[in-house]
């Protein structure tokens, strides 16, 4: 799998200029060329041989800009919404719901609010296995 074309996916798109400049700069990975579309198997074999380390610089990232998310006015109005349309109700169990469940991240960051789902703690547990 070519690692830039799921670097987007990783981060939000305002970060991924820094990203790439991080990368190049490390020498770690080449910029892909913008004049081909066609990517040759040694440069595959080079995204592939990206560090462990580089990774998880990057699945940090990613999981902070999540966390500030998560505290933003934005995120808090979308779940009050979801909230409140689903009577404050689990969709699953019909117990007392206090989480918000993403259905897609595909969305992530700018989600509709079809993507979310209002549950209690139980079954947001169990969904992401965490019992």
């Amino acid at each position: 799998m070519n690692f830039f074309k799921i670097l987007p996916s990783l981060l939000s798109r305002k970060n991924l200029k820094a990203i790439n400049r991080f990368l190049s700069e490390l020498g770690q990975v080449r910029e892909p060329d913008k004049s081909t579309k066609s990517v040759s198997k040694s440069s595959e074999k080079s995204d592939r041989d990206v560090s462990k380390e580089l990774r998880s610089i990057l699945w940090d990232l990613k999981r902070d800009n999540y966390r500030v998310y998560l505290n933003s006015k934005k995120w808090k109005a979308k779940r009050r919404k979801v909230l409140k349309m689903a009577g404050y109700r689990c969709r699953k169990c019909g117990a007392t719901a206090t989480e918000v469940h993403h259905e897609t991240y595909k969305r992530i960051f700018n989600e509709k609010i079809t993507d979310l789902t209002a549950l209690c703690s139980g079954c947001h547990r169990r969904i992401h296995n965490r019992t």
